[in-house]
């Protein structure tokens, strides 16, 4: 009788070993209802108090729907993109929202990537340049940067890279401002109770700072030309590009206002698949017109829909940041021109 159970045992314990083994060798694929394997997939996007946490989102929805052998798992991402970058370098998310500056840095092992330098990083697509919106209350009595000085103020949320380019802006000009750093929701409410003056936020018009102003007068703060060009000296990663808030984006803006941008796209890693890779920007390209309309900062005026093949081209020049092997696939196959200087190594 031992002798049997021990044999039963055995056999239970190399069944269990089987399936571990199964399971290992799946790797990260699922089985759909209809038996078809499908590939699982981990997308970073933003916080989800953003005005563009339902338009990231969509990017994943959409690769769900079109895509039969995808399966997105879209996560929030408090962080920012610096949190989504965290995670691509652990193996803890396939792509992600990022931006150029923070990428590049990442890349060179410099600012809050020091002792992290990395050679695998890679860009899906471009997809839009962000202008930052700096604001404060109507009623608070400030009209320049210069008098953030000694004023309760915003950050932002803390770590991402909205944070450091605001705090780089107001050391290059020696502005210290009393600084409220925490996420989101608790900025939006501290302007609202009149706690702070009022906080940085990437994007324009930002549907966060259309809220507050519903019932809390705003005014718009400028970045001259001059202070910009003392950013830039300074951290010339960070201000390499200038951004311009058009008049009407905000009640009772009527003139556009200067400030600097960004260039914000998917960012992944060599490790993502080429095919896979491939998939991804052929469906967003596919969907550009449904994507564009979900976000109208993102929709380009002429042709009334995401441009980014060539986006992506334009604003990583100059840059150490390659494109993903599959993004290149796709971006020639389509007719756009790839600079030797974008194509990883590991591209076909």
């Amino acid at each position: 009788m031992n002798s049997q159970k021990l044999l039963n045992s055995k056999f239970v314990n190399i069944g269990i070993m089987g399936i571990m083994v199964i399971m290992l060798v799946m790797g990260s694929y699922v089985y759909s209802a209809a038996g078809t394997k499908k590939k699982r997939l981990a997308m970073g996007t933003c916080p989800a108090a953003s005005g563009m946490y339902p338009w990231l989102a969509a990017h994943g929805t959409i690769i769900n729907k079109k895509v039969a052998d995808l399966s997105v798992t879209v996560m929030e991402s408090p962080g920012g993109v610096v949190e989504n970058q965290k995670r691509i370098n652990a193996r803890q998310s396939d792509f992600g929202w990022g931006c150029v500056c923070s990428v590049w840095h990442n890349m060179d092992g410099t600012m809050k990537w020091k002792g992290n330098k990395r050679d695998d990083l890679r860009m899906l697509a471009i997809v839009i340049n962000v202008p930052v919106t700096w604001f404060v209350r109507a009623d608070s009595g400030i009209s320049s940067l210069y008098e953030l000085e000694g004023k309760p103020f915003g950050t932002g949320v803390p770590g991402t890279v909205t944070s450091a380019k605001a705090r780089g802006l107001l050391g290059s000009l020696g502005i210290s401002p009393k600084l409220f750093e925490a996420p989101l929701g608790a900025n939006a409410q501290a302007v609202k109770d009149g706690r702070i003056a009022g906080f940085p936020k990437t994007g324009a018009p930002d549907s966060l700072i259309l809220q507050i102003a519903a019932r809390t007068p705003i005014r718009l703060l400028s970045v001259s030309n001059e202070d910009f060009e003392k950013a830039q000296k300074k951290y010339p990663i960070e201000f390499s590009q200038r951004g311009t808030i058009p008049g009407g984006s905000y009640p009772g803006q009527k003139q556009d206002v200067f400030t600097y941008a960004d260039a914000y796209g998917w960012t992944t890693s060599n490790s993502l698949p080429e095919e896979v890779g491939y998939e991804i920007v052929k469906t967003w390209y596919e969907n550009r017109a449904e994507l564009a309309k979900m976000y109208a900062a993102a929709n380009n005026s002429v042709i009334g829909e995401l441009n980014f093949p060539q986006l992506s081209i334009d604003s990583l020049k100059g840059s150490p940041i390659k494109l993903h092997a599959g993004a290149v696939k796709f971006y020639r196959e389509i007719g756009v021109s790839v600079p030797d200087s974008l194509v990883p190594p590991e591209a076909k």
